[in-house]
C-alpha cells in the first residue's frame, strides 16, 4: 500500500501538488504518509522490477533497535494523522497489541543466535516506539 522512501520516483508537479513530504512525521514513516497522500490525490503506485536500489542495513544491534524504534514512532504518527483524515481504525487494537507483545516474548526465548537476536531486537524496538508514541499521542496503536 506504500512505497519506501528509497524507492519512490514521482513527477515534480505531483510532488508539489500534495505538498511534498510531511517533515512533522520525523523520525520515520514520512514515505508511508507521502504514498498514501499520492494515492488520495489519484496517483497509482507501480512496482518497477527493473529498478535497482542499494540499501544498507544497520550493522550493530543498537543501530538496528534505534531504526526499528523510530519506525514504531513513525507508524503511530502516520496512523494518527490519517485517522483524522478518515482512515478506518485498527480493529481490536488492544488484542492485537497484546498478541504482538506475547509474540515478542516468544522471539526472546528463541533468540539463540545472532540473526534471531537481531530479529528480536528489531521487534522490541518497533514495539517500544509504538508504545511510547501511542502514549504521547493519546492514540491506541500498539
Amino acid at each position: 500500500p506504500f512505497a519506501f522512501g528509497t524507492t519512490i520516483g514521482v513527477r515534480r508537479q505531483l510532488h508539489e501538488a500534495i505538498g511534498g513530504f510531511d517533515e512533522d512525521l520525523y523520525p520515520a514513516a514520512e514515505d508511508m504518509d507521502y504514498s498514501w497522500r499520492l494515492q488520495l490525490a489519484g496517483a497509482e503506485i507501480h512496482f518497477v522490477s527493473e529498478a535497482v536500489t542499494h540499501y544498507r542495513m544497520r550493522g550493530d544491534l543498537r543501530g538496528l533497535w534505534r531504526q526499528a524504534y523510530n519506525y514504531g514512532v513513525g507508524n503511530v504518527l502516520v496512523y494518527k494523522k490519517h485517522r483524522e483524515l478518515g482512515l478506518a481504525p485498527v480493529p481490536r487494537p488492544w488484542r492485537r497489541g497484546m498478541r504482538a507483545w506475547l509474540g515478542l516474548g516468544k522471539r526472546a526465548l528463541l533468540a539463540r543466535d545472532r540473526s534471531r537476536l537481531a530479529l528480536f531486537v528489531w521487534h522490541l524496538g518497533l514495539r517500544m516506539g509504538m508504545l511510547r508514541a501511542s502514549v504521547a499521542q493519546r492514540v491506541v496503536f500498539l
